[in-house]
């Protein structure tokens, strides 16, 4: 896979990445990512144990990706994603003589807050059903 971040494929602001390698990970069968977006500092997400060591980065807005594997080994890995949100009038109802039944009834989210605003969150893929 060429270099991309999530969000030009159509994921929110608002994912967090993380890469789980189940094999040993390294040289061109591993993940590559640049540590801030716009740094092209390219790294490998390497791992020499398998299963238990995890990456997280912000695949979102950092550009990530493989390379042809000329390694003799095949990696295998689990990779997922992580939605964040969060309702801004959260401490000022708990605070208040009315808090909600749970944090599910606080529905106002702060749309200026570009992370993790409701809003981004509606990626293409939770709007195609």
């Amino acid at each position: 896979v060429g270099p991309h971040c999530d969000m030009a494929d159509g994921h929110s602001i608002g994912n967090i990445s993380f890469h789980i390698p189940l094999t040993s990970s390294f040289g061109t069968n591993a993940l590559y990512v640049e540590s801030r977006p716009g740094r092209e500092d390219w790294h490998p997400l390497m791992s020499k144990s398998g299963p238990g060591l995890g990456f997280q980065f912000d695949g979102a807005r950092c550009l990530h990706f493989t390379l042809n594997n000329h390694t003799n080994a095949t990696r295998v890995s689990l990779d997922f994603r992580i939605a964040i949100t969060r309702a801004s009038p959260v401490k000022e109802a708990m605070a208040s003589n009315h808090p909600p039944a749970f944090i599910g009834d606080v529905v106002d989210y702060d749309p200026d807050d570009q992370l993790c605003c409701h809003e981004l969150l509606d990626d293409d893929y939770s709007l195609s059903g």
